[in-house]
């Protein structure tokens, strides 16, 4: 009698495992549409457009992967996406950094030209 009680949990707990298909990755899609916003926000789509469309198409296939149950590959793409987005803010930050310097370039050498009016 315990015998067959062991083995039914057993084979109970094998199928429901078994058809398990896995956890919703959540955090892992939160944690991207977090970045690709803040991507956005730091316009990543005037200084590093092809990086922020990559993030964003990689967020969207995530989200589809997660309305056909592949949980694995949403939390990858999803990963995937929070990387470029990540990369699309950096280079949106760098290139706003180059810009800021040049502007100061050409306003100290504003200043020198004026300086040296005889």
């Amino acid at each position: 009698m315990r015998n067959a009680l062991f083995v039914t949990i057993a084979i109970v707990l094998g199928l429901v495992l078994g058809c398990s298909k896995g956890v919703i990755p959540t955090e892992s899609l939160s944690r991207a549409e977090t970045a690709v916003k803040s991507a956005q926000t730091k316009e990543a789509r005037t200084y590093a457009p092809l990086d922020l469309r990559i993030a964003e198409d990689k967020l969207a296939e995530a989200k589809a992967a997660v309305g056909r149950e592949d949980y694995d590959g949403a939390r990858r793409l999803a990963d995937e996406a929070l990387v470029n987005a990540h990369l699309a803010e950096k280079k949106a930050d760098s290139a706003r950094a180059k810009l800021a310097a040049q502007e100061m370039r050409d306003a100290i050498e504003a200043l020198r030209q004026a300086v040296r009016v005889p």
